[in-house]
């Protein structure tokens, strides 16, 4: 600094110090710059030092958090994501990235990231935006819907949520959010479905049979016998009505 006059910064510095009865890590942000005399030669050396220690910690607990919560996303395997309506441009972390087939680390319009989304389930997904950016659903996003990979064409479905920040009620300015993938989930209910739709097609038949049998068939419940099911043979032998016996 002396033979150059150009002044030197050094921000949050690591020097250790004997204070308070022990060796410390303190962190310092100091400065040398040259002091100028009356015909403008250096005269000296003005040396600025400031303590950062507690500025340098919360920022390393801060970026400790961030790590956790980066490393519980990943661990959950979710998507997260990041859209600013002012600028239009939405982000994607590397999964979701992945997930749509587009390089990650590219920033890409709201336009582009909803031509991801399967033809029949954008109108959906639009409207649900639009409500969460008017403030009338207190700015939540929560939809389920398919996605499908640029490159692969492949398709999954994910589950969507998301909140919208506002400026003020009237002005929003970001949604972020998450992207669960809940294919394996879906195609698990679709079979339960086919399956119960197809058990119930069974039972059903099965009823056809008994009801339409030759012989009297009764169905009773419980030590007390309560009717629950009589076909029409037994029905007609009594010479009863459903209602005066079934219960």
């Amino acid at each position: 600094v002396w033979e150059t006059g150009e002044a030197t910064w050094h921000e949050n510095q690591l020097v250790s110090i004997f204070r308070n009865g022990r060796m410390e890590e303190v962190y310092w942000t100091f400065s040398y710059s040259v002091l100028i005399g009356e015909e403008d030669e250096t005269v000296g050396i003005s040396i600025t030092c400031i303590e950062t220690t507690a500025a340098v910690k919360n920022l390393q607990l801060l970026k400790e958090s961030e790590n956790q919560l980066a490393f519980a996303i990943d661990a959950a395997e979710l998507g997260t994501w990041d859209y600013d309506p002012l600028s239009n441009t939405f982000t994607g972390n590397d999964k979701l990235m992945d997930w749509i087939g587009i390089p990650k680390g590219t920033n890409i319009s709201m336009e582009q990231a909803m031509d991801t989304i399967v033809p029949e389930d954008i109108y959906r997904v639009t409207t649900s935006i639009n409500k969460s950016l008017s403030g009338s659903v207190e700015g939540r996003f929560r939809e389920r819907f398919g996605i499908k990979n640029k490159r692969t064409n492949k398709v999954r479905i994910v589950q969507a949520q998301g909140k919208v920040r506002f400026r003020n009620p009237k002005s929003p300015y970001r949604i972020i959010g998450t992207l669960q993938d809940v294919s394996e989930q879906v195609n698990y209910e679709k079979k339960l479905i086919f399956a119960n739709e197809k058990i119930k097609k069974e039972e059903q038949n099965f009823r056809n049979i008994v009801y339409e049998a030759p012989v009297g068939i009764a169905i009773f419940k419980s030590r007390e016998l309560v009717a629950k099911m009589a076909n029409n043979s037994l029905l007609s032998f009594f010479k009863k009505g459903s209602e005066d016996f079934i219960g």
